[in-house]
């Protein structure tokens, strides 16, 4: 089976706090991404649910 793999850099004029946050905060995310709901507690080795 052979594997494409598509790899674009892309440049991002935030500070790391504020794309932390954009990525890690459940109420954030879903602005970001197809999703309705994001439940995780965010602590290290936690599930993260993606509705």
């Amino acid at each position: 089976m052979t594997t494409f793999l598509i790899y674009k850099p892309i440049s991002i004029d935030l500070s790391p706090s504020v794309l932390f946050e954009a990525l890690t905060d459940s109420d954030k995310i879903v602005k970001y991404y197809p999703l309705k709901e994001v439940r995780s507690t965010w602590k290290f080795g936690s599930e993260i649910i993606l509705k």
